[in-house]
C-alpha cells in the first residue's frame, strides 16, 4: 500500500513514504467519480494529520512519529526520523535471555500503554515494527510503521481501509475486512502483543 526511500531536505534525511491509495482526482475524472475519490482524499487526509498529531503527543521516546504530511502530484506522503545506523527489530533479535525477552516484552507493554493514553491503535503490531535500538547495554523499544493506525474514537469504517499482517489480527480485524460490523479499539494491539 505504499512505497518508500529516504529523502533529504535542508541537509538532513528522513525516510519518506509515498501512500499508493488513495489518489486525488484529476482534472479529468468524470464529475461522480471525481466527488467519491476528493471525499475519500478529505477523509483519508483528516484521519491520517489527527494520528500524526497524536502520535506526536506520546509521552517518551517510544514511537517514531511521522514529522511532516502533505500532499504532492495527486499522492499523499509521510516523512518520519530517519534511522541512521541499522537497528534490530523483534524479528531479527534472535534467541534472547529470558530475562532480556521480559524487559523487551515490558518496554513494549509501556510503549503501548502510552500509545493508547493518547487514543492511538497501531492496528499492524508484528516483531518488524518494533525497532530496538542499542543504548549501550540496554535495548530501547521504538514502534514504526503506523499506516494501518487510527484513533480509536475514529476507527476505520471501510473494509479498504483495514490491512495487517494476518498473523497479528484480531478477529474483529478480518470481520472489518470482510464488511461484518465490529468494533475496532485498542484491543487489536492486546491480541498482536499476546501473539
Amino acid at each position: 500500500s505504499a512505497r518508500w526511500c529516504v529523502a533529504q531536505k535542508n541537509g538532513n534525511r528522513y525516510f519518506l513514504k509515498q501512500f499508493l491509495t488513495p489518489v486525488q482526482p484529476g482534472a479529468s475524472s468524470p464529475p461522480k467519480l471525481k466527488v467519491r475519490q476528493q471525499t475519500r482524499c478529505d477523509t483519508f487526509e483528516r484521519r491520517k494529520r489527527a494520528l500524526y498529531a497524536a502520535l506526536r503527543c506520546v509521552l517518551g521516546d517510544c514511537v517514531v512519529p511521522v514529522t511532516d504530511f502533505f500532499p504532492f502530484e495527486g499522492r499523499y506522503f509521510a516523512a518520519s526520523e530517519y534511522i541512521a545506523e541499522f537497528q534490530e527489530t523483534f524479528d531479527t533479535l534472535g534467541v534472547v535471555t529470558p530475562r532480556l525477552a521480559r524487559q523487551l516484552l515490558f518496554e513494549l507493554a509501556r510503549c503501548l500503554g502510552r500509545l493508547h493514553a493518547q487514543g492511538v491503535v497501531h492496528a499492524d503490531l508484528k516483531p518488524e515494527h518494533v525497532l530496538l535500538q542499542r543504548e549501550g547495554e540496554n535495548l530501547r523499544v521504538r514502534l514504526i510503521d503506523f499506516d494501518s493506525g487510527f484513533l480509536e474514537e475514529d476507527p476505520p469504517t471501510e473494509p479498504r481501509d483495514m490491512e495487517g499482517d494476518p498473523v497479528y489480527l484480531a478477529p474483529e480485524a478480518y470481520l472489518r475486512m470482510c464488511g461484518e460490523e465490529a468494533i475496532l479499539t485498542r484491543k487489536l494491539d492486546t491480541f498482536a502483543f499476546g501473539a
